[in-house]
């Protein structure tokens, strides 16, 4: 019996110690994607200004025509 019971604690020593390692890469799967949705929403910002910068300079050209 006693047996028995020590290999049902070690296994679930190894079920814990399996666990505790998932969880601590799903945290940190976790933090990379919120630091990748961060970036996301940095990039769609920039790429929102450039485009207005664009509009801006594309305006100030019409004002240009070339004369042959």
């Amino acid at each position: 019996m006693n047996s028995v019971l020590g290999e049902i604690t070690s296994a679930s020593v190894s079920q814990t110690e399996g666990i505790s390692q998932i969880n601590e890469a799903i945290c940190q799967m976790d933090s990379i994607t919120q630091q990748n949705a961060a970036m996301v929403e940095e990039l769609a910002a920039t790429a929102k200004s450039l485009s207005v910068q664009v509009d801006t300079v594309s305006s100030s050209m019409r004002l240009f025509r070339l004369q042959r």
